[in-house]
């Protein structure tokens, strides 16, 4: 075990006046470090390589470090203050090419444990973006944290192809994740944990199908995945202008999944776009897939013109949906908030079509800026493939948007399922500004669905807005005092916190927001430094 020291200032972006150092050196001494890793060897176990603030240096090869050996005593890559030389600028490594000057991995963890890699900016060689920045495919306990990574084909990943050897305990941990070719993160693992990050720009290769968040298909069910407090924009645009895709993606079978607490705002949406996406769609090496457990709560969701779904999940058993806030801004085409359960899931294969799922205190806001003839237009839907016994409870849908009377706003949508179906539909407040606005799909006013057993306690009037929400106030659909919203949610079966994890004070307003509320502290912590 050793800590070995670098500098080097002939790779571009390094900061003026950085010194170089020398590969004769042992490199043990800060002030007299290597200049690179050409020709050394980092096999060693529980090694810390550590680079010069301000440097810049080319990699000749993908580097493989040796193992750590335990959680206190891991191999580590990380920056350093040169003596002779002040810097904030992170270090900066820039993958190596291979001999047609194609890019390749920054760094890859096979079958490796117990690493630490925090402050490096990470960028990918060659042109066009290849290869992969973090590769901890069958690796474990590995802390990436504060890192800038860019320019690959895929910024970060996590995967397993090898059940003997399960991939686990993976962190990405305040890192900008941008401006990769094909996803930002891609991939799986047992405690995969992304917190913090900013991730944008990434995704452009294969139009519709490229991801800010992209974890899928994978060979055995992965356990504990949380995704928390990330900020999400610019999905699919590396190189384009608009997004057509899903700016968070998720296939396989992942029990406790939670997504909570991020920011996803995209512009200059297309057909296809979609903040939140919990599908199983697409089959893996289980042959079903699904999501026991699914909760999704605290994330803020906006997107313009043709952005199709806010949030969309199926194969989930006892989901938790609340306090989410979806935003559609200058819409132009059809639209649903929030959507769940299976329009055709695959039977044969043992997927689950969903059931017991607790839809509660969410907030769906949507302005049309065109008319079309579209009628897919929705705030809260549930598709006819769903074993029942769910709750829809306290959730505020609001259309404004000028009177088109060729398309109907239905606030809700259950494909006719009857009310029996259903655990409770209760206390939702849903209104349309001006246009066509129908209570539900099924029922033109609140009065039919309430005679259908839908809705006991549910109010069609205007909510009320301090104002509409936009860029300027954070996208916040804040209630006026004297709203009809303010404390009219469910006495027991509300979300027991409110957006932003405050806690009400008095009862529980319908929608995401609570006026009066207080901030309280994370059930989990902010940031996971030791995983």
């Amino acid at each position: 075990m050793a800590t070995y020291y670098f500098c080097d200032n002939t790779g571009p972006g390094a900061a003026t006046g950085c010194p170089v150092g020398d590969n004769a050196n042992a490199g043990t001494d800060p002030s007299l470090p290597k200049q690179n890793l050409v020709s050394f060897n980092i096999s060693g176990a529980a090694n810390t390589y550590r680079f010069a603030r301000g440097s810049s240096t080319q990699l000749t090869a993908t580097l493989s470090p040796g193992s750590g050996l335990s959680l206190t005593n891991r191999t580590v890559i990380e920056d350093y203050g040169h003596p002779g030389f002040a810097s904030a600028q992170k270090p900066i490594l820039i993958a190596a090419v291979n001999a047609s000057g194609v890019g390749i991995d920054f760094i890859t963890l096979q079958k490796k444990y117990f690493f630490h890699i925090r402050n490096l900016n990470v960028k990918g060689g060659g042109a066009g973006g290849q290869g992969f920045g973090f590769s901890c495919g069958l690796s474990q306990h590995v802390l990436v944290e504060n890192c800038e990574v860019s320019q690959f084909a895929v910024g970060t990943s996590a995967s397993e192809s090898d059940l003997t050897f399960r991939v686990g305990f993976i962190s990405f941990v305040n890192c900008e994740i941008h401006h990769n070719r094909v996803h930002g993160h891609f991939g799986g693992a047992d405690h995969l944990l992304i917190e913090g990050c900013n991730i944008h720009h990434n995704g452009s290769l294969n139009s519709g199908r490229d991801h800010n968040i992209y974890i899928g298909v994978t060979a055995a069910p992965q356990y504990n995945i949380t995704i928390r407090n990330n900020t999400l924009t610019f999905n699919e645009q590396y190189a384009k202008t608009g997004s057509k895709s899903v700016a968070m993606v998720f296939h396989g079978f992942f029990p406790n999944l939670l997504i909570e607490g991020n920011t996803i705002i995209d512009f200059e949406c297309d057909y296809g776009h979609t903040g939140i996406a919990v599908n199983g769609v697409t089959g893996n090496l289980l042959g079903k897939e699904g999501f026991p457990n699914l909760i999704i709560r605290d994330n803020l969701i906006v997107g313009d013109k043709r952005a199709q779904v806010g949030i969309t999940w199926n194969n989930a058993e006892d989901a938790i949906v609340e306090n989410n806030t979806v935003v559609l801004l200058n819409g132009q085409e059809n639209f649903a908030g929030i959507i769940w359960g299976n329009e055709s899931p695959n039977l044969s294969r043992g997927d689950p079509t969903g059931a017991r799922a607790k839809v509660r205190n969410n907030t769906v806001y949507a302005y049309w800026a065109f008319s079309s003839n579209e009628n897919l237009i929705g705030g809260l839907r549930a598709n006819i493939l769903d074993d029942g016994g769910d709750e829809v409870v306290g959730n505020l849908v609001i259309f404004d948007q000028p009177d088109y009377p060729t398309r109907r706003l239905n606030a809700f949508n259950f494909h006719g399922r009857p009310a029996s179906e259903f655990a409770l539909v209760a206390n939702n407040l849903a209104f349309g500004i001006t246009g066509n606005f129908a209570w539900s799909r099924e029922y033109t006013t609140l009065a039919q669905a309430q005679d259908a057993g839908f809705d006991t306690g549910s109010i069609n009037a205007n909510p009320l807005l301090v104002a509409p929400p936009s860029a300027a106030n954070g996208y916040a659909v804040v209630l006026q005092a004297g709203s009809p919203a303010v404390g009219a949610s469910h006495a027991t079966k509300s979300a027991r916190l409110a957006f932003g994890r405050k806690v009400p004070v008095g009862a529980r307003d319908i929608g995401s927001g609570q006026r009066g509320a207080t901030v309280v502290a994370p059930e989990c912590p902010a940031v996971r430094k030791i995983v």
